[in-house]
Formats: C-alpha cells, sequence, structure tokens
C-alpha cells in the first residue's frame, strides 16, 4: 500500500535541476525497511506445516533463495537467523551492501511476478500472502523512485536508470517488442549485454548488443518471409530491410545516416571488441 505524503513529494521537488536525481551508490534503511515489508506481504512468511513440521512451498522457496546467496556471496550464513526468511530479509535490511539488496530485490521480485503470481487466490491465502503480486512489483517500483535509488524491475530484472527519460522512452518499449517469442533470441542477447554493462564490461556488452541487434534483423526477415543467408552481415541484413521496404520511401534521406551508423558504426564496433576478447582469452591460455 502506498500512501502519498507530502513529505515524498517534497524530496521529489527538492531535486529538481539536479544534474541526476538518483542515487546508485546507497540504499537508505527506510526504503530497506520498506522493501522487507513488501516482500513478506507478498511472498508470504516461512513457515512448517504444525501437523508433521513438513516444510510449506514457501519454506522451500526462501530456503532456495537463503542457499542462492550464500553460495553467490561465498558465506555459510547471511546472518544468524534459523528461519530462511528471516535469514534473507535480515540480510537485505541490516547487511547487505547497496549492491546485494538490488541483487536480493531482483530474485524476490522474479519469485513475485512468477511463483507468487500465478498462485490462486485459495493458495495465496494459505500462504498468508496478503498483498497482490502486480501491486508489490508496482510499489516496490515507487518506493524505489520516492527514494530516488536509480533502480527499477522490469523485464524480471533491476534496471539501473541513469536517464529516466530514456528508460521510459527507450528501454522499456524494447523490452516490451522482445517478449515476442520470435524474438527470444535476441532477447536473451539483449539481456546478456545488459548484464555485461552492470558488471562494466563493455567489449563483451558490445558484442551481445550487436548480436541481439542482428538477431531481431533476421527475426524480422523470417517473419516477413524475406530471403536471408544463414550467415548474413549486419550489412547484408540492413539492406534487405530497405529493400524489401520495411521503411516507408518519403524517410529515405531522414533515415540514410542513421542506415550508415547501422551498417559501419555498430557492426565495427563490434568487430574490434569481438577481436579485444578473442586477443585476451588466448593471451589468459
Amino acid at each position: 500500500m502506498q500512501i502519498d505524503l507530502n513529505s515524498a513529494r517534497r524530496r521529489i521537488e527538492d531535486s529538481v535541476g539536479q544534474v541526476d536525481v538518483y542515487d546508485y551508490e546507497t540504499i537508505a534503511l527506510p526504503l530497506r525497511v520498506q522493501l522487507v515489508q513488501i516482500f513478506r506481504c507478498s511472498l508470504g512468511p516461512a513457515y512448517r506445516d504444525q501437523r508433521d513440521d513438513s516444510p510449506a512451498p514457501s519454506w522451500i522457496m526462501w530456503h532456495s533463495v537463503r542457499l542462492i546467496l550464500r553460495r553467490e556471496y561465498g558465506v555459510h550464513q547471511l546472518t544468524n537467523e534459523h528461519s530462511p526468511e528471516s535469514e534473507v530479509l535480515i540480510f537485505l535490511e541490516g547487511h547487505a551492501t547497496a549492491s546485494q539488496v538490488i541483487d536480493v530485490a531482483e530474485i524476490l521480485c522474479r519469485l513475485i511476478s512468477s511463483w507468487a503470481a500465478e498462485l490462486p487466490s485459495y493458495t495465496r491465502d494459505h500462504h498468508r500472502i496478503t498483498e497482490d503480486a502486480a501491486e508489490a512489483i508496482k510499489e516496490i517500483n515507487l518506493r524505489f523512485q520516492r527514494a530516488s535509488c536509480g533502480f527499477r524491475f522490469a523485464g524480471n530484472d533491476m534496471i539501473r536508470i541513469d536517464s529516466e527519460f530514456i528508460h521510459k522512452e527507450v528501454v522499456l518499449p524494447v523490452l516490451l517488442v522482445l517478449q515476442h517469442h520470435m524474438l527470444a533470441g535476441s532477447n536473451n542477447e539483449f539481456r546478456d549485454a545488459h548484464k555485461h554493462m552492470r558488471l562494466g564490461e563493455s567489449e563483451p556488452a558490445i558484442v551481445s548488443a550487436s548480436k541481439s541487434f542482428e538477431s531481431a534483423m533476421k527475426a524480422i526477415h523470417t517473419f516477413k518471409g524475406w530471403d536471408t543467408v544463414g550467415n548474413a552481415t549486419a550489412s547484408d541484413l540492413i539492406s534487405g530491410l530497405y529493400s524489401n521496404g520495411l521503411f516507408d520511401s518519403g524517410t529515405k534521406s531522414q533515415l540514410t545516416a542513421l542506415r550508415a551508423t547501422l551498417e559501419q558504426g555498430v557492426p565495427s564496433i563490434r568487430n574490434r571488441s569481438g577481436c579485444l576478447l578473442y586477443t585476451s582469452d588466448a593471451a589468459d591460455e
């Protein structure tokens, strides 16, 4: 549940005019506490059956998250809590770094949008889930925004928002388009590029982004029934889009510069980055 408090509105108003209204390096305690409360309501508590002490599905779910985080962070315990739910959420609230908070939030948001969202109402009641999945995700994003924390859950990932305009006008529409089953390959490569960017790995990010671009063009050719060879280059695919009339003839002059960038700039950057990666891998060997 989100209440539009005056203090929250004031913080947003006061940030107008700053170079970037979002913080990417710190996550304040109030936001951590709010996330803990949302996750408890939208995923339910970890509990065991009182009749035979067997673990309920929600206990197994929380335990799985706990094991994933322990292994990824190379620790035997996140906190000293016995309950898997408490261990995860107390870690998120009081022990996790900012980047670890984003990790935990991403995993739990994925569970909300998949596992919890698919449960029928009577099962949600049985698991003591009191908040609708879609509303929970909406509130989580709003809480991040209200706290001026530059992340948003979209397309199954926590995405860094360096520019709210670019995120809204470019990233979100792309993620929605890539949900189409014919663009599955391009979608995977796009997400791989985003993962590399989050890790500061520029070269593999460029390679994956270029692969995504080419895969999308191949998918368009397949969908339209246009002929294309299996090893077609980016330049070949772009030419195919133009020659088959994908773009309106009236926009030809305006798109000339874009075409030059796509044919010469993107593939050449990818090739250089790919060579750098190959050279680096060879050196490691």
